[in-house]
């Protein structure tokens, strides 16, 4: 089906990531679906549980498609284009654009890490990531007792990193050091 809106939130509108319907879901503001963004597929290859996004200042939209081991990035415009960011990730989950959007953050879970993107990124290209920080490990060793969910920049630039299983925020600076532990339990 045709998007309900290209992108942006340039009428009020709230977009929703559901894994239910595989979309992006768009509301407005009286909370009436208009339609579905994404729905299924981007950019041809098939979605399966969109989790997360960010918005750039060109009403652009970034999402991860958050599976195990097969997860995706992807990203739609405005325009109507749509691109695969990155493939075969373990459950890509929060993402954040910086202050400058000149890097998109992404939190990959079950790999309890960190990866950048520098943008802008050329179409149809994928494999140009770098971690940025690989994240402290649970004692107990479990995998469970990682798993980074939600991020976002602060002001400063540095970044906040929802650490769901360490019952934590890490709070990571431009070069991706630790530089102070929230205890959240």
């Amino acid at each position: 089906p045709a998007p309900a809106h290209a992108g942006g939130l340039d009428r009020g509108d709230h977009l929703i990531c559901d894994s239910g319907c595989s979309s992006i879901s768009r509301f407005n503001s009286e909370g009436k679906l208009l339609g579905h963004d994404i729905q299924g597929y981007c950019a041809g290859e098939r979605i399966y549980s969109p989790n997360d996004l960010a918005l750039d200042s060109k009403g652009g939209i970034y999402f991860t498609d958050s599976i195990r081991e097969n997860g995706k990035v992807c990203y739609y415009e405005p325009g109507g284009k749509q691109q695969i960011i990155e493939r075969n990730l373990d459950f890509p989950n929060g993402i954040v654009l910086s202050n400058e959007e000149e890097l998109l953050f992404v939190a990959e879970s079950y790999r309890n890490r960190i990866l950048s993107f520098h943008l802008p990124l050329q179409l149809s290209s994928t494999g140009h990531f770098e971690v940025f920080a690989e994240l402290p490990t649970h004692s107990s060793g479990d995998i469970l007792k990682n798993l980074p969910d939600g991020i976002k920049i602060d002001r400063n630039g540095n970044l906040l990193v929802a650490h769901y299983g360490m019952q934590s925020i890490q709070v990571l600076s431009k070069q991706g050091k630790i530089i102070n532990c929230i205890r959240t339990e």
